[in-house]
């Protein structure tokens, strides 16, 4: 039995096929894409698991990759799972996109503390 998937990179000219096929057919059970070429714009509710890879620095790409998964009509509880080995850049690459989100959601959810009440 072959594993059937859908797949997107930089020379796919169909993108919309690929992310159909994922979407809709019952035997396609995995999705392939580089972050920069389906990390924006896409829906992938039928998965619920993301396996990352490969990561770089920037926090807005990596966000939006995670979302591709967790959008509405998602029924199930998403899991992310990164692929390091230890000791190296990847370690450091996620240190600084964990502190990235930790700025992002403290400016989102308490902006308010940061600006002085007028009377």
């Amino acid at each position: 039995m072959k594993l059937q998937y859908s797949c997107i990179t930089g020379a796919v000219k169909n993108r919309g096929e690929e992310v159909r096929r994922f979407q809709e057919e019952e035997t396609c059970k995995v999705f392939i894409a580089q972050i920069q070429t389906a990390g924006l714009g896409i829906t992938l509710h039928a998965a619920d698991t993301a396996v990352f890879y490969s990561l770089d620095f920037n926090y807005a790409n990596y966000a939006q990759a995670k979302a591709r998964i967790h959008r509405i009509g998602q029924k199930n509880t998403c899991t992310y799972i990164h692929l390091m080995a230890p000791k190296t850049v990847d370690e450091k690459i996620m240190a600084a996109l964990e502190k990235k989100e930790n700025i992002a959601k403290e400016v989102v959810d308490n902006w308010r503390e940061y600006f002085e009440e007028k009377d």
